[in-house]
């Protein structure tokens, strides 16, 4: 009777101890909508970098005090100081809103950006993009003629689209920086609103406001790209403004729905056709993407202006 108690209680306790290791490797095999084994996976931090040159002189007269704090605070901007020039550069961790997923593409593969602004891969993977394939390369391309540069150069935007992983001393951590001038992306902005206008024939004179009129909260808006922290409400145009006004055009972009939809939720909109405002989507599309931190409240689709900082939602 003893013997037979024994042996019960063996079996017992193998199926028990079995039992979690099972799961543990079921559970292990599996990632990703089970595309990854877990022995395999590298976790790759998101990031985006803009860095802006401006004047020292234009620079002094455009920036307050109050402003360079805000960036560095809040942004955590790294403004560097040459003879004649101002560096701002601001790297972020990119973090997809809570209302929208982000896809990317993982040498050609889908994959779902986690909250905490990470992808699992498997560790031969080489390139991160934010395009889908495509077989015709002149949808998704980035390069286009400068319509603002006195030199005619070509812009590329192709750094801020697609990235290379770059793998940190822990083989299971790695990093993607996605880079671009901040310039550059107001640049591509303006030149699909003005590309959008001509090809609806929409007079913004008659319809809307539009470039050098100053917004007030409540107003019309094609993009809510210049309602940063400490903005004056005037929508600058990169390509033809003023050293100045490209400035200007800068701090109001800083901080804005815009800005955080574009660098840290993953809006797409100088990706896939930007800006996606009246193109596939409307207006204002970037404000959907972001909310206030202080208050806690979603942006809405007009003008309007923060009193703080601008985070996904």
């Amino acid at each position: 009777m003893r013997k037979k108690n024994f042996f019960s209680f063996l079996i017992v306790a193998i199926l028990l101890v079995g039992i979690p290791s099972t799961l543990v490797v079921a559970s292990s095999e599996v990632d990703n909508e089970g595309i990854y084994q877990q022995d395999n996976l590298l976790e790759v931090q998101l990031y985006t970098e803009t860095q802006d040159i401006i004047k020292k002189d234009i620079f002094n007269e455009v920036f307050t005090s109050e402003d360079i704090k805000f960036l560095k605070e809040n942004l955590n901007a790294k403004i560097n100081y040459s003879k004649d020039n101002v560096e701002i550069k601001i790297k972020t961790k990119m973090r997809p809103s809570s209302e929208s997923e982000l896809i990317l593409y993982a040498d050609g593969k889908p994959i779902k950006v986690r909250s905490n602004g990470t992808i699992l891969v498997n560790k031969d993977t080489e390139t991160i993009s934010k395009t889908k394939p495509s077989n015709d390369d002149e949808i998704h391309s980035v390069k286009y003629r400068s319509t603002y540069s006195n030199e005619n150069d070509d812009i590329n935007l192709e750094s801020f689209n697609k990235s290379d992983i770059e793998t940190k001393n822990d083989s299971d951590k790695a990093e993607v920086v996605f880079t671009a001038a901040s310039g550059d992306l107001l640049a591509k902005m303006d030149e699909e609103e003005d590309n959008f206008l001509k090809k609806n024939n929409i007079n913004t004179m008659a319809a809307h406001k539009g470039y050098g009129d100053k917004y007030y909260p409540g107003d019309w808006v094609h993009c809510n790209r210049f309602n940063g922290y400490g903005s004056d409400g005037v929508h600058y145009n990169w390509r033809t403004g003023s050293a100045g006004d490209k400035a200007r055009a800068l701090k109001n972009f800083y901080s804005s729905d815009c800005h955080i939809a574009l660098i840290q939720a993953g809006s797409g909109c100088t990706s896939i056709g930007s800006c996606q405002c009246h193109t596939t989507k409307r207006e204002a599309y970037c404000s959907r993407f972001t909310r206030d931190k202080n208050t806690g409240r979603y942006c809405i689709y007009e003008y309007h202006k923060h009193s703080g900082l601008v985070i996904p939602r």
